[in-house]
């Protein structure tokens, strides 16, 4: 059975909760917030641009984004993911994704995420991730998460650090960016490592 395969795997549903902080409450985007998801984007565009894949023609449109928070409904519905949105005061300002679950005897998933440009540098990002780690191992049950990183995202690294994940290597050509297939490192963290 190949990696990625969940064909024979059953469904075994993600919870559906809310995670509070001290500074942070994170909750499961939902089509209802694409006007605001689509805010967080635009406003974040250059300064994201520098990390993530390039975007299709129209992303940056309110139907594009209710159609990603669709699929990101349809993914928690069959339990391969979970998108949170980052709230400060009842404001919007980042991400954080739970990809690629994979249940049996890997239980795993891939932790990716974003902080609007204006808030970085404050420890926020390091406090979603535990509350997200913590939702992960605790409640959805799961052994493993990792992370990827660009090399030259050091600030990324050091969270992911911080927050208790192991360098594990080298991906060699891992992801286009900006039309370039850019090394990142890989990061990961089980649940022993938490404890």
């Amino acid at each position: 059975m190949s990696r990625r395969n969940h064909g024979s795997l059953p469904v075994v549903p993600l919870p559906d909760v809310d995670l509070t902080g001290e500074r942070l409450v994170l909750r499961r985007l939902l089509v209802e917030d694409a006007a605001i998801f689509l805010k967080l984007q635009k406003e974040n565009e250059s300064f994201w641009a520098k990390v993530e894949p390039r975007h299709p023609f129209g992303f940056y449109t309110r139907t594009f984004q209710e159609a990603i928070l669709k699929a990101k409904t349809v993914a928690f519905n069959q339990g391969r993911g979970m998108q949170f949105g980052l709230f400060l005061n009842d404001e919007l300002i980042g991400k954080v994704s739970l990809s690629e679950v994979i249940r049996g005897p890997f239980q795993s998933a891939m932790l990716g995420y974003g902080l609007d440009s204006r808030y970085t540098g404050q420890g926020l990002m390091t406090e979603a991730i535990s509350l997200v780690e913590g939702y992960a191992y605790n409640i959805a049950k799961l052994h493993r998460l990792e992370a990827s990183t660009m090399l030259s995202n050091e600030k990324s690294q050091a969270v992911l650090m911080r927050c208790g994940f192991k360098r594990l290597g080298l991906n060699e050509h891992y992801l286009e960016i900006n039309g370039t297939f850019e090394d990142h490192y890989t990061f990961y963290k089980t649940r022993e490592m938490a404890v």
